[in-house]
């Protein structure tokens, strides 16, 4: 399966699960492949689910830099969502999902980084990145159980990997989770 085949099942399977999508956003100086946002409760939180998806040219071979590089930014523009004066005030927490599709694959930095990189205490957002390796039909994960995005992270890593499986991505990392 090629990457945008992958990234237009993804698309479809976001939409038949209620979530607003857009294709070709434009955030600022970003080009996102796609975005889909949903409100979304896990136990008697709210929170807003954004996915971002991008889907990267088999000439481009990704970096850490340039994966961490992505995800600040689509995690700047989730900040600012819902203009609220402080983190703390926030009624919905914000989930940011930057899932990278690749043909090429990814380097064993970028590998080891993205799966050993825990997430430290944090209040207002959680955020996760997914890198999906077309090549060898892998998937790998941000591991962030941090103590208050733990929950709704593990849920939203094992959906994620739900709905890849069911467009047709059945492999995942080492463990089988993804990581």
């Amino acid at each position: 399966m090629s990457g945008h085949e992958l990234s237009k099942r993804f698309l479809a399977k976001l939409e038949s699960e209620g979530f607003l999508c857009q294709k070709e956003t434009s955030l600022g100086p970003l080009s996102v492949d796609f975005y889909g946002c949903k409100n979304v409760r896990y136990g008697l939180l709210p929170y807003y689910l954004h996915y971002y998806v991008f889907q990267l040219t088999s000439d481009l071979w990704p970096s850490l830099q340039y994966v961490l590089g992505l995800h600040a930014l689509v995690r700047g523009f989730t900040d600012n969502f819902k203009n609220v004066r402080s983190k703390w005030y926030r009624f919905r927490v914000p989930i940011t999902v930057t899932l990278i599709i690749s043909e090429n694959g990814y380097d064993e930095e970028t590998i080891l980084r993205i799966r050993s990189t825990k997430q430290r205490y944090q209040m207002g957002d959680c955020n996760t990145i997914i890198l999906v390796d077309i090549s060898k039909s892998r998937i790998y994960m941000l591991n962030r159980f941090g103590f208050i995005g733990s929950l709704p992270l593990k849920r939203v890593n094992k959906y994620t990997c739900s709905l890849l499986a069911e467009i047709g991505l059945n492999e995942y990392g080492k463990n089988g989770d993804g990581t």
